[in-house]
């Protein structure tokens, strides 16, 4: 796909500043698309933070009690997504009785 001027937005050297400010990329493409580069504000980061997760990573204990608590987190979220989608699903009729009593 070629862009024309017409699909192009320019903006200041103002506008730029404000976007950075709000921490929003902004991401120049060629005229065919092509990714060219990303201009982002400051972004800040906890070295201490950065460097226990790297001693959490190297320790095997560590890390299984780490991954099992993800693990935890996706589980729970997944029942209350499929909690919502049921309930959804019952409320516009698709379901008229429990899906465990079905034949």
């Amino acid at each position: 796909m070629t862009y024309t001027e017409d699909n192009l937005i320019m903006i200041s050297a103002l506008q730029h500043f404000a976007f950075c400010e709000r921490e929003c990329a902004l991401i120049p493409i060629s005229e065919h698309g092509r990714f060219l580069a990303r201009v982002q504000g400051p972004v800040s980061g906890n070295v201490l933070l950065r460097r226990q997760q790297y001693r959490w990573a190297d320790d095997e204990g560590q890390s299984a009690r780490m991954a099992g608590s993800i693990l935890v987190g996706k589980v729970a979220n997944c029942r209350s997504v499929l909690g919502r989608m049921l309930r959804r699903s019952r409320a516009l009729g698709l379901f008229s009785r429990p899906v465990d009593q079905r034949d």
